[in-house]
């Protein structure tokens, strides 16, 4: 199911009546999405020119034809933001191929992703970026629990938020995902809405659906925003992967820090995921300890800020989803070491 405001996310009147066909006649990224989605579309006349030189990459790979480094590049430039699912599988098996195209995090982390759901669970409209995305899966269990998403500012989680569903969409459970607008900062809630009004959209929505149980996990700017919402949404658990404010002198950034803010919600239902070496997971420690957000805390060993796919490479993240959907009890799910004291100062 998908939610957005027409009049922000679409280029369409407010008054349009909007659908599937129209969404693709307005958002060339989701057409070359469901052309890819679909039948060959070197066999559509009607299939975008990226879908189709996408296609003709993989033909000339399986065909055994060598492939030029630039067109390998556009190519898993393109899978990677839309990451349909047939063609980022087939990205998979001929890893080789794309290898000198990739950084070093995303060559550890495709190999490790499941990317077999059925086609019509995946993240179909994730390209038009809606403020309120809600997925449900086909056999949804009981109690009806929905995971309520907040990524970075650039709408990822450290990965493409098509290919972090993926992951997340195997919790069987259903997903909303919160999306972001420019230049506008999502921890103040839904632009101008504020957070407790974008609170009660948000739980309206969620109730309209039948779920009870609401969870949240944020990465960077996103884990900022989720403790922030934790409350007014009266969250049964959060997992905070590096929640950083972004702040225009220390000042503002004191006074908006978390330990300042989220004062009525109980910090041993918050779960904070830091890096125990990256420079700004280091500083975000530090803000932690001087302004009081004394959360339970868990350490990934690799030198990033982004602790959710570094969480998802080590090997970590099933034990913090865990934790999350209250499966597993206390938060301590590694054995890794805190940063020393002076690490933290």
């Amino acid at each position: 199911m998908l939610y957005y405001r027409i009049a922000q996310t679409t280029c369409m009147a407010p008054t349009a009546d909007v659908n599937i066909w129209r969404l693709r006649q307005g958002f060339n990224g989701l057409k070359t999405y469901f052309d890819l989605w679909g039948r060959n579309p070197r066999w559509v006349k009607t299939s975008t020119p990226e879908a189709r030189s996408l296609a003709a990459v993989f033909d000339a790979i399986e065909a055994g034809r060598p492939v030029d480094r630039s067109v390998l590049q556009k190519a898993a430039f393109l899978l990677l933001g839309l990451a349909p699912g047939q063609y980022i599988r087939k990205m998979q098996r001929h890893s080789d191929q794309f290898e000198s195209t990739l950084t070093p995090q995303y060559r550890e982390l495709l190999p490790k992703v499941d990317f077999s759901l059925p086609a019509r669970s995946e993240l179909l409209f994730h390209i038009i970026n809606p403020e309120l995305y809600v997925w449900v899966p086909p056999a949804l269990e009981q109690p009806r629990r929905l995971l309520i998403c907040f990524a970075t500012k650039k709408n990822t989680f450290n990965m493409p938020r098509p290919i972090a569903h993926f992951i997340l969409a195997r919790l069987g459970i259903g997903i909303m995902y919160i999306g972001n607008r420019p230049q506008f900062d999502p921890s103040e809630g839904f632009m101008g809405r504020g957070i407790e009004h974008s609170a009660r959209l948000i739980k309206k929505v969620a109730n309209d659906l039948g779920f009870d149980k609401l969870y949240g996990l944020g990465t960077s700017l996103g884990g900022y925003a989720v403790c922030r919402y934790a409350a007014p949404l009266g969250l049964e658990r959060v997992l905070n992967f590096s929640g950083s404010t972004i702040a225009p002198n220390r000042e503002v950034a004191i006074q908006r820090s978390l330990g300042r803010l989220v004062k009525d919600y109980p910090y041993d239902r918050i779960l904070s995921i830091l890096s125990k070496t990256d420079p700004t997971d280091q500083k975000i420690l530090n803000d932690y300890t001087v302004n009081g957000f004394d959360t339970p805390r868990e350490w990934v060993d690799s030198a990033a800020h982004g602790t959710f796919s570094a969480a998802f490479i080590e090997g970590r993240l099933t034990g913090y989803l865990s934790w999350l959907l209250g499966e597993t009890d206390p938060p301590h799910l590694l054995k890794a070491a805190p940063p020393s004291e002076t690490q933290c100062s």
